[in-house]
């Protein structure tokens, strides 16, 4: 579809936010709507802050663009693939050079990216599961864990001054829970 720019510059520069979370699908790191984002949000001197961007991708996403990461071997293994791949794909160097990347493996796993201080990928994940396993053991893949993950991340960030961490933590929980539990109205549906 067709994104009025100019409409989304001036609401981020008019709303100046903390941080711009930016739930992102295939195809990764392209489009005039990642283009705008990854310049970051507007500060109030009027001058972009790429440090206060945060990318949300699955690691299938990833994978489907070319990127080989191990698949229920090791999460060091799917870590070291990570770092190993990650200049291998030229297409996607705004991706991997953007302030906060998460690669999420489901509710299993992540891996925490800081592209723009170039520091070392910090690899979140349940000991007791493979890539896949939660999901699986409870309702099955369903749409909307991205997007509780998301919500939670966000959340987090809110309520504990930017510490993403927390947001992380948050983005688990919130995904977990709706793997468990699905849709509901209320607790009685």
């Amino acid at each position: 579809g067709f994104i009025d720019m100019d409409h989304a510059t001036e609401f981020l520069r008019s709303t100046q936010p903390r941080y711009m979370l930016y739930k992102m699908a295939r195809p990764l790191g392209m489009g005039q709507l990642w283009d705008e984002i990854r310049l970051g949000p507007f500060g109030e001197d009027g001058k972009r802050d790429p440090s206060r961007v945060v990318v949300v991708v699955n690691a299938n996403d990833l994978r489907a663009e070319g990127i080989e990461l191990s698949r229920h071997l090791s999460w060091e293994k799917a870590a070291e693939d990570f770092v190993r791949q990650l200049g291998s794909n030229g297409r996607l160097d705004t991706l991997v050079t953007c302030a906060h990347l998460l690669v999420r493996f489901d509710c299993d796993g992540l891996i925490y990216h800081r592209g723009l201080e170039e520091l070392p990928p910090v690899l979140y994940f349940d000991p007791e599961r493979a890539e896949g396993e939660f999901v699986e053991t409870h309702l099955g893949q369903m749409i909307g864990l991205t997007t509780a993950f998301t919500a939670g991340l966000a959340m987090g960030l809110a309520s504990h001054g930017g510490n993403i961490e927390h947001g992380i933590r948050l983005g688990f929980a919130a995904s977990r829970r709706l793997a468990k539990t699905g849709f509901r109205l209320n607790p009685e549906d």
